[in-house]
């Protein structure tokens, strides 16, 4: 608009009714451009007073305004915005899918979780390649937590073990090294 152009004339407080008057007539001839018509049923000088009035009520009314929405921030504790925020959390699809995830993971290991670390140490491998070569062949079940957390339950270490060695988990973890290692050779 052209009053932009204007900062002097603007920030001279003294010209302010005459920065009314010229702020609603481009704002008038701004809606009739936007209309691409003129608005015919109100007159340029009742738009003007129109738009004048309500300024003013604007301004009137900003002070009473802003001092009831302050003291309603006031009125609001952190702790209200905490519960608001567990209760729209405990309401959302994806805090649904964690808790259902977290509850199958619960009721379907039978025993103990395993970290891939942690597997890689009780099947004696020399380097964690050999257990990842088993987990991309689908040999070993794993559930991934995220992309650089994974986890591995007994059962399946135990199922792993039963196909792949023909022993089960608790007899694996009687072997010595020497021994481990002259199964993984067959």
């Amino acid at each position: 608009m052209d009053l932009m152009a204007e900062r002097s004339y603007i920030s001279d407080y003294n010209n302010s009714d005459e920065i009314k008057n010229l702020f609603t007539l481009q704002l008038y001839i701004a809606i009739e451009k936007a209309f691409n018509r003129a608005i015919i049923d109100v007159p340029k000088d009742e738009f003007q007073l129109f738009t004048i009035e309500t300024l003013q009520f604007l301004k009137q009314e900003l002070p009473k305004t802003l001092s009831i929405l302050q003291k309603n921030l006031l009125d609001i504790s952190s702790g209200d915005i905490l519960k608001l925020y567990d209760e729209s959390i405990t309401q959302s699809k994806f805090h649904k899918k964690l808790d259902n995830y977290r509850e199958e993971l619960i009721t379907n290991s039978k025993g103990k979780i395993y970290t891939v670390s942690e597997a890689n140490k009780i099947l004696g491998y020399s380097n964690k390649a050999s257990i990842y070569n088993h987990i991309q062949k689908n040999n070993l079940k794993v559930n991934k937590l995220s992309t650089r957390k994974t986890i591995i339950f007994e059962s399946e270490l135990d199922n792993f073990l039963q196909r792949t060695y023909k022993i089960s988990l608790d007899n694996y973890q009687k072997l010595s090294q020497m021994e481990k290692k002259a199964l993984h050779k067959n």
